[in-house]
Parts: structure tokens; C-alpha cells; sequence
């Protein structure tokens, strides 16, 4: 095959029959190309299933090796733990929707903004900050 007869024989119809406008007439044009195109490709690709040479693959061998962590990757995985927003994923701090005195994550972590995002929507103010202003946490 040269390059423009693959282009005009597979890789242009099926190109049309995948655009969301396609026809019915380039749908069936894409099948078909896309069935002698498999055909094609059977002679010359040998394609085994896993099912196929599951016997002949050796068996998975786990290995776990421990590596202490660096002094900044720890500091990094400290920082993530006391972040607000893993501790509310924990369930150790509550959103601050906002039962008073219950800890409040205004002004940290990308959570608080969806949250008081909402509740300006909600009460028509511009801003997630002008709601985290009206906070009774705060």
C-alpha cells in the first residue's frame, strides 16, 4: 500500500464514520473498512490473548522493598496530614456550614471555597470570601 491509498481506502473512511454528523451511508462505509482493515491486519500481526499463554507466563512475584522516606518528603507528608482539608477527608474536622463552634476551614484548603462558593450563590453575594465573611465561625 502507498500512503494515499491506505489514506483513501481505511484511514479517510473511517475518519468520516467517527465524526458525530456521520451518515448512515459513512457508518457502513466505516465498518467495512474497518473490517478489511482488520483482515488486513490478521496476516501480518500475531495477537495472543493473556487466556492463551497464561501457562507459559511465570507467576507473579511481589516484592516489598521498605525505603525510609527523605527529611522533605516527610515534612511534605506532615504537612499534608495537618492539612484542613485531609483532616476534614478524615473526618476529623466538619465542613463550615456552620453549626457554631465547630472548627472551621474558612480561608484554608480549596474545600472551604466550593463550600462558601455555594453559599454565596445562595444568598447572592459576589464571592465565596464575601460568604466566608458572614461565617458565624469566624
Amino acid at each position: 500500500y502507498t500512503l494515499s491509498s491506505f489514506e483513501s481506502q481505511f484511514s479517510r473512511p473511517i475518519a468520516r464514520g467517527q465524526k458525530r454528523k456521520a451518515s448512515v451511508k459513512d457508518l457502513a462505509i466505516r465498518e467495512d473498512a474497518l473490517k478489511d482493515f482488520k483482515e488486513l491486519l490478521a496476516g501480518a500481526v500475531l495477537r495472543r490473548t493473556k487466556e492463551e499463554v497464561a501457562l507459559m507466563l511465570p507467576g507473579k512475584n511481589d516484592r516489598i522493598v521498605p525505603c525510609p522516606l527523605s527529611d522533605v518528603q516527610r515534612a511534605a507528608y506532615r504537612n499534608l496530614l495537618a492539612s484542613p482539608d485531609f483532616q476534614m477527608a478524615l473526618g476529623r474536622r466538619q465542613v463550615c456550614i456552620c453549626g457554631a463552634g465547630r472548627p472551621c476551614t474558612c480561608g484554608t484548603g480549596p474545600i472551604w471555597r466550593h463550600v462558601h462558593r455555594r453559599q454565596a450563590e445562595l444568598k447572592g453575594l459576589e464571592d465565596e470570601w464575601a460568604a466566608a465573611d458572614d461565617c458565624v465561625c469566624r
